[in-house]
């Protein structure tokens, strides 16, 4: 199994960084995402780019997964250019931006917040800095996590940026599955290298 489809076996489900909401945990991503009814445009991508079975295989994975709101507040026409299939690989693109080959729970965003750098997770290290982490995304994209006040971003360019515009807010975190964990985004990231 190659890393996306690895990767694109972890998907969306729900839990509030307030409170909670209803998942089962012991269903594949793709199982709650679609159970959920607010990802249907993720669900669709991962079917265009050949992924759907794969949202129900084996992984390890944190997916910051856009809501369907945030699908649609990209530029008009956007998705619809992405779904064709000529636009596969762009869409992969976009899609392993959003997907983190190991499991990191908000715990661990909580603990760079307070400056510590020195987190492992699962045998590997996440490189911490003052105030955030930076993943590495399967599309080898730089994902970076910061806490603002009680208010968690994650962004695809450099975290000492003036770049909030582009920073997607994690809405829902900790979202437990049997192939990861997913925390919910209100906007969708842009791949980047």
């Amino acid at each position: 199994m190659n890393m996306f489809t690895k990767a694109a076996a972890a998907g969306v489900v729900m839990m509030s960084i307030a409170g909670t909401a209803s998942a089962d945990a012991s269903k594949s991503i793709a199982e709650n995402a679609i159970e959920n009814g607010s990802f249907t445009t993720l669900i669709a991508a991962a079917q265009a780019a050949g992924l759907a079975d794969a949202l129900m295989g084996e992984g390890d994975f944190t997916v910051f997964a856009p809501t369907d709101e945030a699908f649609a507040a990209l530029p008009a026409g956007t998705v619809e250019s992405l779904l064709l299939p000529e636009n596969k690989d762009a869409l992969v693109a976009l899609l392993s931006a959003h997907v983190i080959p190991v499991s990191v729970e908000k715990s661990y965003f909580d603990l760079a917040a307070v400056g510590n750098t020195d987190i492992a997770l699962n045998n590997q290290d996440i490189e911490a800095f003052d105030g955030g982490l930076k993943l590495d995304s399967i599309g080898n994209t730089d994902v970076n996590v910061m806490k603002q006040a009680s208010t968690y971003f994650v962004m695809t360019n450099d975290p000492t940026l003036d770049n909030t515009r582009e920073a997607a807010e994690i809405t829902i975190a900790d979202i437990e599955s049997s192939n990861g964990v997913i925390h919910v985004i209100d906007q969708v990231l842009q791949p980047r290298t």
